[in-house]
């Protein structure tokens, strides 16, 4: 039963967030070794192993391809393209020996699978579904595969191969703000969990002949939630709350458990496996941004050990890219692509919506005084309108802050006065940051006008632009701009632009 339980539950690699050079470390012997390089990736990687000495890792390369590289028992395979094009990171379970399956979100938002065979990859199959976030995968027996993701609606949906042909995309319910997580401790069984629409942890299981109702589990999540088993009828789910620890909670075969703090200081959603009885190893970012780990060896918990890896490049996984649908929505487009990162699905319409938009045209008085909106409340003129025309302009941080937040999105710190070395930071750790530049990539220092409201504004017109964030590495910033597209911008010129409209930001989750 044990052994195929292992087969069964497609294994984690234990890698830190993606960096430009990559890193893996692996457990052997009793011990770590030490950090050994991996390739150019995108994402977190995934891992699965059919067999004793045997692993096999899978993460989105700087191409969004797949890559895969692989342990032979003695020695590391070369990175190896796959193809494909993709949105989100991988996820990979093995139901048998010689068996490998891997599925990710595409460019499309649609799943997407291929198959190690035992002697050749499959082509790439599209299975369909409108996904909003990364999938889970987790199977009960061989031949069995069943996957998860959020729909557009929030909800939970789910897909499965039934050892002959794949199901129809199938609704469970509920509402989810991010990816789920599912396990299965035994032929016929899975259970999947999610962060709910109140931040609590919500579960769903399937028991051989039906789905339960959804389950209010409490706690409060600021993240996606890892889920092991280590034996039949036991279950371990983990998450990051909002003191930044580390909780558990636990199925122990009669009942849940209460909430347990493990403590820690984590910077990401945690990863957790479980690769024999009555073991669980539980792996996080931590605050500072290198890899932690804490284990249950049967009888109790181990102290947190860091294993290093703290990155000087990164490249952010799951963020997707938009470009701004109305002339002026850089702003939102540039939020968009940020909330996209944990799997929070808005459109630049529904933002512009819930933001208010102040259609009002600017006007200029005979003391030379331009009166408009407030950005700092709404957004100002026409979003289809012209900064050149005084017909239309933007909107700044307070109103990102409020909507982002609003969708579920946890927003870390916004503001005007953020250094750029604090948005590299969060970068680093994880996080996409939404910044407010010249549109030009230089330096113009800013006058005044009077909103409508009484307020003083910044304003350098028409060079008000926002974009996202979301890589770093010794000499340059990558940024999504929802305009251009992505661009690999000099720190220098960054910094010149990014000081135009006073060091504004908004960190996203």
């Amino acid at each position: 039963m044990r052994k195929w339980l292992l087969a069964a539950f497609g294994v984690v690699l234990l890698v830190p967030q993606p960096v430009a050079v990559h890193a893996g470390t692996n457990w052997e012997d009793g011990a770590w070794s030490a950090w050994t390089p991996s390739g150019g990736l995108t994402s977190p990687a995934a891992a699965a192993s059919w067999g004793a000495g045997r692993l096999d890792v899978f993460a989105r390369g700087q191409d969004n391809a797949m890559w895969h590289r692989a342990w032979d028992g003695t020695a590391w395979t070369g990175w190896q393209s796959l193809g494909g094009g993709f949105s989100s990171a991988p996820v990979a379970v093995s139901w048998g020996p010689n068996r490998i399956d891997v599925f990710a979100r595409g460019l499309d938002n649609a799943l997407w699978h291929i198959g190690w065979t035992g002697s050749a990859w499959s082509a790439w199959q599209p299975l369909g579904g409108g996904l909003t976030s990364a999938p889970a995968v987790a199977s009960w027996g061989a031949g069995r595969l069943d996957v998860f993701a959020r729909g557009i609606d929030r909800a939970l949906w789910h897909i499965a191969w039934t050892g002959s042909a794949w199901s129809a995309w199938q609704s469970l319910g509920g509402g989810i703000l991010g990816p789920p997580s599912a396990v299965s401790w035994g032929p016929g069984r899975i259970d999947v969990f999610a962060r709910g629409l109140d931040s609590g942890l919500w579960h769903v299981a399937w028991t051989g002949a039906a789905w339960s109702a959804w389950q209010p589990l409490g706690g409060g999540l600021t993240g996606a939630p890892a889920a092991a088993s280590w034996g039949p009828d036991r279950l371990d789910v983990f998450a990051r709350s909002t003191d930044n620890g580390l909780w558990t909670v636990s199925w122990t075969g009669s009942a849940w458990s209460g909430w347990v703090s493990r403590g820690g200081g984590i910077n990401g959603d945690p990863q957790a496996y479980s690769w024999e009885s009555n073991r669980i190893d539980v792996l996080g970012r931590g605050q500072d941004n290198g890899l932690w780990l804490q284990s249950w060896n049967g009888t109790a918990w181990s102290a947190w050990s860091g294993l290093g890896g703290v990155p000087s490049a990164i490249s952010l996984p799951d963020v997707p890219f938009y470009r701004q649908v109305y002339s002026l929505s850089c702003e939102e487009a540039a939020l968009q692509m940020a909330l996209g990162h944990v799997s929070i699905g808005v459109t630049q319409a529904q933002e512009l919506n819930d933001i208010g938009v102040d259609r009002r045209r600017a006007f200029t008085t005979s003391d030379g005084i331009l009166h408009w909106g407030d950005p700092y409340t709404s957004f100002v003129g026409d979003p289809s309108g012209s900064e050149i025309g005084l017909t239309g302009y933007g909107t700044y941080f307070p109103t990102i802050a409020r909507v982002g937040a609003a969708y579920g999105g946890r927003i870390l710190s916004s503001g005007e006065g953020i250094a750029a070395q604090t948005v590299y930071q969060a970068v680093l750790g994880g996080h996409p940051v939404v910044v407010w530049v010249a549109f030009d990539w230089k330096f113009h220092p800013h006058g005044q006008y009077l909103a409508f409201d009484g307020r003083w504004v910044q304003y350098q017109g028409p060079m008000e632009h926002a974009v996202t964030v979301v890589g770093v590495n010794a000499g340059s910033v990558l940024v999504y701009n929802p305009w251009f597209g992505p661009q690999w911008i000099d720190k220098a010129t960054f910094e010149s632009a990014y000081a135009t409209y006073n060091h504004m930001a908004a960190v996203v989750e």
